[in-house]
């Protein structure tokens, strides 16, 4: 197979990133039965005397060791494809801090098909993401004030695009936005924005082309229409992360003992999470 985009996504949900010529299947299934075929395989060549029930223990236990490292070796408790780097670095979207690297494992966005998280910090990113494209929806309404909150669960920075950078008025200290006093939640993040030139009220507001969340929410959505069709002024738009997609403790788990990572090491647990964004508009 030259192509991964080609392969379905079921199919390449998990990958392992390394120095391989070509993309390969490992399947739980098939792992064991080519593990149970090797170890036959071997006994096949062992003098008959090897496989004696009494009488050869030494030559018996060497056959057992043997048939033991085979299937600890190839045996994998989940699906996944072996990719190699070229690969991965050309037919992928990479984004952010996020790289391929060699000998790790990634896992597919729950709604991006190109772009894949560490399995190490899988929710903390798609969450981000996530956050980042309601903030997004939002500075394209043309905003007056936003204010991020957090509720529950995790609490990273948000990496804000060149965009809010560039348009926004970083508010710093307290007391300086009306929204904020309405909150006593967490403030992520807050911004204010210059009010839009005559010119530009009359220009047709578009949404970006390239949103991944938001045809799955409902609720963005309806306040989205609320404030192009409606008159809204001030909204409340909840990102909520209830799901963990499969990407449980015993998959991350298993994963760490595929890549022989060592218990201890930082991997984030699902967390239930829910942030707002508050939005104020001219």
């Amino acid at each position: 197979m030259n192509s991964l985009i080609t392969i379905p996504e079921i199919e390449r949900r998990i990958i392992h990133i390394g120095r391989f010529d070509n993309i390969n299947a490992i399947t739980k299934n098939n792992t064991i039965k080519d593990s149970m075929n090797d170890w036959h395989n071997e006994r096949s060549k062992k003098p008959i005397t090897s496989m004696m029930p009494l009488g050869i223990g030494p030559v018996l236990l060497d056959s057992v060791a043997g048939a033991i490292k085979t299937i600890s070796k190839k045996w994998a408790a989940f699906d996944y494809l072996e990719v190699p780097h070229a690969i991965a670095s050309s037919e992928l979207e990479w984004k952010g801090t996020v790289k391929p690297e060699l000998d790790k494992f990634y896992i597919l966005s729950p709604h991006n098909n190109r772009a894949y998280f560490p399995f190490e910090k899988y929710h903390t990113l798609a969450f981000e993401e996530k956050v980042n494209e309601a903030i997004k929806i939002l500075m394209h309404l043309k905003p007056r004030e936003l204010l991020v909150v957090h509720e529950e669960g995790y609490e990273l920075d948000v990496n804000t695009n060149a965009e809010v950078k560039a348009k926004a008025k970083l508010v710093k200290g307290s007391g300086e936005m009306q929204m904020e006093k309405k909150s006593e939640k967490k403030v992520m993040f807050k911004a204010s924005f210059q009010k839009p030139g005559l010119f530009n009220n009359f220009k047709t507001v578009q949404l970006p082309n390239d949103l991944i969340w938001y045809p799955s929410e409902e609720k963005w959505r309806s306040i989205v229409d609320g404030v192009l069709h409606h008159g809204l002024k001030e909204v409340d738009m909840g990102i909520h992360y209830f799901e963990d997609f499969g990407i449980n403790s015993k998959l991350q788990a298993d994963i760490m003992k595929q890549a022989n990572i060592k218990i201890g090491s930082e991997v984030t647990q699902f967390k239930k999470t829910s942030w707002k964004v508050i939005a104020s508009f001219w």
